[in-house]
């Protein structure tokens, strides 16, 4: 029932040309943009009280306003969604020079779009209505898409709404889902708390929610979690998602000292930033076209010099804030920005090193305990081959165990783990292995990647179990190889 989802995909071809000014993408993907934004004018109806156009029937996603009931017009997000959806075709056909009369029609659906408004609580409503949600804490926080990956809530050009998405944040809470998490630190981020973000990184990263080959956890493997991490990592050392670059604007103190390079900005721009003691000593910008860029940073507020890299010379600039400079870029030059006395030099490649001075786990207080493992289980060594069961780390009601197996004194082509749980553990996931379970029987056989083992080699598999009450290893585990 959720319908904008496809409008949302649509919206990244726009944002796409803004990082990259790929005209020609433009006009290949336009026709999708079009024909999202087409399907809404043919589908959007008036509110019957409030006027507004809306989408009918729709619902925010996964979360309920009353007992039982999902179902509502015109939720926050979808009018977000929208929003973008409709200036941002609206604003490709001006670059193609294309349908005119419909870039009209669109703008004319976005005006009549219901505004994010502000409820009892001080928050953003979720829906029309200022209703409660009926979980408090729940893992999405649908409504700040206007906050990220949207424009439209902006510390400086919507002060109040921007406060109101603070407050939605802390009334939703920090716990959630491996790609719940990934998306707060997105909006701590866009909120200029580096601190925040910071700490729900920390949380990210716990063995509860992480794999030991770094694969995010829901605990199913969810990919959301790993791109949305790295997404709120950049977002908190460059934003340029509101016309302009802010360099460094989440910067934690336990990312005391470090450099950062390659980093892509919305406007043809390639940044890189160098700091010590959370002070910007070097900003290194890159432009892909010439025209004039808006630069953010604390450095500016100081004394520094700025130069074209390319010719030595000084580019000419305004100082539209304390902390903005505005200057014109010619194609293919970079232009740096020193703190004076400083000298560090970061490149433009692709890079990301960070030096915390400080413990980083000082401020985080997680919620779950590893807990010691109970002694490895083994088979009896086989002529084949042997495997070793090992409780890695747990927490009330799941557990977190690796089987390590281990060829004898021949190469092996195969293997196949079995064992029975004594307490009925459940498996919810497991890597680097395919499994059965039937009742408390499991049986696990080798992925296509670490089947072959040659003689006294090894390779390890991991899962993720529930279990209600003790949890005390299999009594014997077998492994028979091919």
């Amino acid at each position: 029932m959720w319908q904008t989802g496809g409008a949302w995909l649509s919206t990244l071809v726009w944002d796409h040309y803004l990082f990259t000014g790929d005209v020609e993408f433009l006009r290949a993907n336009y026709p999708a943009m079009k024909g999202a934004a087409q399907f809404f004018l043919d589908t959007l109806v008036a509110h019957p009280s409030l006027g507004y156009l809306v989408t009918n029937p729709s619902n925010s996603p996964e979360l309920p306003h009353h007992a039982n009931a999902s179902v509502c017009a015109g939720p926050t997000m979808d009018n977000q969604i929208l929003r973008d959806l409709f200036e941002g075709v609206a604003r490709a056909s001006e670059v193609l020079g294309v349908d005119t009369t419909f870039r009209t029609q669109v703008r004319t659906a976005k005006d009549r779009l219901a505004p994010m408004r502000v409820g009892s609580r001080g928050n953003i409503q979720e829906w029309l209505a200022d209703w409660v949600e009926t979980e408090r804490n729940h893992r999405h926080v649908s409504h700040l898409y206007g906050l990220h990956p949207s424009n439209q809530i902006t510390r400086r050009g919507t002060p109040q709404l921007y406060e109101a998405a603070r407050r939605t944040l802390e009334l939703r809470g920090d716990d959630g889902t491996g790609w719940s998490l990934a998306w707060k630190i997105n909006y701590w981020a866009r909120m200029e708390d580096g601190a925040r973000a910071h700490k729900l990184i920390r949380d990210l990263v716990r063995t509860d929610r992480l794999a030991p080959n770094m694969f995010d956890l829901h605990p199913p493997f969810q990919i959301d979690g790993n791109f949305g991490a790295t997404s709120g990592i950049a977002e908190m050392l460059l934003q340029s998602h509101n016309g302009e670059l802010h360099l460094l604007p989440a910067l934690p103190s336990a990312w005391a000292t470090g450099q950062v390079a390659g980093l892509r900005g919305r406007g043809g721009y390639t940044v890189g930033a160098a700091w010590t003691s959370g002070q910007a000593d070097e900003l290194l910008v890159r432009a892909d076209r010439d025209g004039t860029v808006r630069l953010r940073a604390r450095l500016f507020t100081g004394s520094f010099t700025l130069v074209d890299v390319g010719d030595g010379g000084t580019p000419a600039t305004t100082r539209p804030e304390t902390d903005v400079v505005q200057l014109t870029v010619k194609a293919g030059h970079t232009y740096r920005a020193a703190r004076l006395g400083a000298t560090a030099s970061p490149t433009v490649s692709a890079t990301v090193s960070v030096s915390p001075t400080v413990s980083p786990t000082a401020s985080v207080s997680p919620t779950v305990s590893p807990t010691t493992s109970p002694p490895p289980t083994s088979s009896p060594p086989p002529s084949g081959a042997r495997a070793t069961y090992a409780v890695t780390s747990s927490w009330p009601g799941g557990f977190q165990a690796e089987v390590t197996v281990t060829a004898g004194s021949s190469p092996i082509r195969g293997w196949t783990v079995s064992w029975t749980f004594p307490n009925g553990q459940v498996i919810n996931q497991i890597w680097s292995g395919t499994y059965t379970q039937s009742g408390a029987n499991v049986t696990v056989t080798n992925a296509a990647y670490n089947g072959a083992l040659p003689a006294g080699g090894s390779t390890t598999f991991g899962f993720i179990a529930s279990v209600s009450g003790a949890n005390n290893p299999p009594a014997n585990i077998t492994c028979t190889t091919t």
